[in-house]
């Protein structure tokens, strides 16, 4: 392994009795390998490996130019793969961390499951989920796609604002669109910050009349069983603030600003 100030550059050599048993187990390691965060090419290198002409040792310096779009083209993301990013980027979890309703209060509701919404970017397709926890496990929802199971044993890697789901040598990467920060982007350009989901405002740190800058936190909004704060999109003066302890709905008001 080399390191550089670059990045993580690695190779995968395998050996066998022959160049078609090499060729295989280097499949297999392939598909086997997960790195998310960073650009890898072990999808070209699977679709390499499995070429004919490569497998038959017919290779050349044309031979990539001449199968590029057989190397190059990355299948789209499976109904399967869509449901398990979904499902990890809801922070529900597949299973129940206790037997105890009362220590696994993931999802719970009284009366029906609790349904969370989760954006998925991928390039320029956006996909929008609804993710709601069942006896059989976590449903997923889709537009124009009936509910489906998410699969406990998927291969998932979560890192800061994306998840990656890895099939075969394949990592499909999407970002997960933050609504907080979409509801504070929209606040910046209409003069109001509005609640990105329902929840009862538990603390609030500004009050009227507050000079307050971009970034300062104005109110904590307790949703989904966590605790998020609301921090201001932009620098301005607080005309109004919603009152501690109100139970807002998903696009509330809950600052307005005074013009400029």
């Amino acid at each position: 392994i080399v390191v550089d100030t670059i990045g993580l550059l690695f190779g995968l050599v395998v050996h066998a009795a022959d160049r078609a048993s090499a060729l295989a187990a280097l499949g297999e390691a392939l598909d086997e390998t997960e790195i998310a965060g960073s650009t890898t090419n072990t999808a070209f290198l699977k679709a390499l490996a499995e070429d004919p002409d490569f497998a038959a040792g017919d290779v050349d310096t044309g031979l990539i130019a001449r199968h590029q779009d057989a190397l190059t083209t990355l299948p789209a993301p499976s109904l399967y793969d869509l449901t398990a990013a979904a499902a990890a980027a809801s922070g529900a979890n597949l299973q129940p961390a206790a037997a105890d309703p009362w220590s696994a209060m993931a999802g719970y509701a009284h009366y029906h499951p609790v349904a969370r919404q989760v954006t998925l970017e991928r390039g320029e397709s956006k996909a929008v989920a609804r993710v709601s926890g069942g006896k059989r496990g976590l449903a997923v929802a889709l537009a124009s796609e009936e509910p489906a199971l998410a699969h406990a044993d998927a291969r998932i890697a979560i890192w800061p604002g994306h998840v990656t789901v890895f099939d075969g040598a394949v990592g499909h990467n999407f970002k997960v669109s933050d609504p907080f920060a979409a509801a504070a982007e929209a606040g910046a350009g209409s003069g109001t910050l509005r609640a990105p989901m329902p929840g009862l405002v538990k603390v609030v740190r500004a009050s009227s009349g507050d000079n307050v800058k971009k970034g300062a936190p104005l109110l904590i909004l307790e949703a989904m069983k966590m605790e998020h704060t609301i921090a201001a999109p932009f620098d301005g003066e607080i005309a109004e603030i919603v009152p501690e302890g109100a139970q807002v709905m998903d696009g509330a008001v809950l600052v307005k600003f005074k013009e400029a």
